[in-house]
């Protein structure tokens, strides 16, 4: 049989490639049935290029997987593989890693998603509490409001107050006007007052240290005219005394056994009055029984407080005299008002 030149022969079966499957079906079914199933050929990256381990004693082995002796130098077909081996395990490597990097990732996802949540929380807490807040800036803004048309109440109130007090004031410093008026008017009648009663009083006198009877049947017995003309002829000299024509005389105050009431005689006529206080005067000092002039109480007081300066006055050698309630120092008059502590030595120094 002739082959024309250049013409492709056809190949037989042995012929065809190692690596073609032939398609017998029951070729495979006795094969699985008589032979164990080969072993995968584990691939090996070792000096650059794929090594195949070799398969159990006994067992079948593919043509397309038999068992190659390495070599130093693989044939140029397997390196073309090898190098196509490697860069898939590159990309194993890399995908590797990048899921390393998945899972890394998906661990800060995680975390935060956490985050996010907790977040989430926080936000509703934040959420509750300013809707809090705000019902309570509501409320005090309503609450503002209130005490705010309370303040303008209180102003005017306040405003009605001031105006009251001021209407006060006036008539406060008016009433004082008249308090002070009153004052003064007051002080000149208890003058006068006081005046009439010393101008009643002009004609009497005042005995002290007279006995006084215990009894009470004998005190309402005891006649004070008799025992003071009595005292006016034996102690005071006066021969005529029994012609002094005297109005009345009685004793002043309740009884007290421990002190001795006075006797306040009036005279009929004022020149009798001042004849025996004249006589009193020349009395002398050791005589128990006193004379003098009867004043009312607010002249009695003023005159108490003056007696102290009329003493240290006279010790100081100097003129003094005490006339009603003045006290009459070298010429100048003083009051118990105005009298300095000092006055009887200005009045020495005078």
């Amino acid at each position: 049989m002739t082959h024309k030149k250049g013409a492709r022969r056809k190949r037989t079966k042995s012929q065809q490639s190692p690596n073609t499957v032939d398609p017998q079906p029951e070729k495979q079914v006795r094969m699985s049935e008589n032979t164990p199933p080969p072993p995968q050929p584990v691939i090996q990256q070792s000096l650059g290029y794929c090594q195949q381990t070799p398969p159990y004693s006994g067992q079948y082995v593919a043509p397309h997987l038999q068992f190659t002796p390495l070599s130093n130098t693989p044939p140029p077909a397997q390196a073309t593989s090898i190098a196509g081996i490697d860069s898939i395990m590159q990309r194993f490597d890399t995908i590797d890693r990048r899921l390393c990097k998945l899972d890394s990732i998906e661990t800060q996802v995680s975390q935060l998603s956490q985050k996010m949540t907790d977040i989430d929380k926080k936000v509703g807490s934040l959420e509750h509490d300013l809707h809090e807040q705000s019902r309570k800036i509501v409320d005090l803004e309503a609450s503002r409001n209130f005490d705010s048309a309370q303040c303008n109440d209180l102003k005017s109130k306040q405003s009605d107050i001031e105006k009251m007090l001021k209407d006060e004031k006036s008539r406060n410093t008016e009433m004082a006007k008249n308090l002070k008026s009153l004052e003064s008017e007051n002080k000149r009648v208890s003058e006068e007052m006081i005046d009439l009663q010393s101008r009643s009083m002009r004609d009497n006198l005042l005995f002290s240290n007279f006995d006084e009877l215990m009894n009470r049947e004998d005190r309402a017995s005891e006649n004070c005219i008799t025992k003071i003309k009595t005292f006016m002829e034996t102690d005071l000299g006066i021969t005529d005394a029994q012609t002094i024509k005297i109005d009345r005389a009685h004793r002043v105050g309740g009884f007290n056994p421990a002190k001795k009431r006075p006797v306040i005689v009036k005279f009929n006529f004022h020149q009798d009055k001042l004849r025996v206080k004249q006589a009193a005067f020349s009395m002398p000092k050791e005589t128990p029984c006193k004379v003098s002039d009867q004043y009312p109480k607010p002249i009695q007081e003023r005159r108490k407080k003056l007696i102290p300066h009329l003493i240290k006055a006279k010790e100081s050698g100097k003129t003094a005299y005490l006339s009603y309630d003045k006290l009459f120092v070298n010429g100048t008059q003083y009051t118990a008002d105005n009298f300095p502590d000092n006055a009887p030595n200005n009045a020495r120094d005078a």
